[in-house]
């Protein structure tokens, strides 16, 4: 790896270590909605099929992921270096165009930086946050499923 390889490695552990510290307090947060959610809802789920509030999490992940990602994408590749007016310099973002040089149009930098810029997200960032949002509403159901029936075991 030569030197800007390298600084650009430096740079990328610390924006995301400032990404964590930004991002984490959101997450706890959400992690107490989602927890509260799950509280309210339980009484209307015990004689469900077990597979349907996987698929209502999924479902209900998938649209807030779309929801959220033109909202999100952008601040993710602010914290990368990827600023409305351009590449910011000394960023991970200018460590990675240095070592690709020529931008060619329509590569994944070009899109994310026209994301950054203001542009519209390109159809396959939904269709990637419609994705994870699914992952992780599919898994918080499955999570919660799990936690009920310890207790109701626990209770036994």
């Amino acid at each position: 790896m030569g030197p800007i390889g390298a600084e650009a490695v430096k740079l990328g552990a610390v924006y995301a270590a400032q990404a964590n510290e930004v991002l984490a307090p959101i997450g706890q947060e959400v992690g107490k909605h989602i927890s509260a959610a799950a509280v309210a809802i339980e009484p209307y789920t015990k004689d469900m099929d077990p597979a349907v509030p996987k698929v209502i999490g999924a479902v209900a992940g998938a649209a807030v992921g779309i929801a959220l990602a033109p909202v999100v994408a952008p601040a993710v590749l602010g914290i990368v270096g990827f600023g409305g007016k351009g590449v910011v310099a000394g960023s991970a973002a200018a460590g990675i165009q240095a070592g690709i040089g020529n931008v060619a149009a329509g590569s994944l930098f070009a899109g994310a930086q026209s994301v950054a810029m203001g542009g519209i997200l390109p159809a396959i960032g939904s269709i990637a946050a419609a994705g994870l949002g699914g992952l992780a509403g599919a898994g918080v159901a499955a999570a919660v499923q799990d936690v009920n029936a310890k207790s109701k075991d626990s209770q036994l």
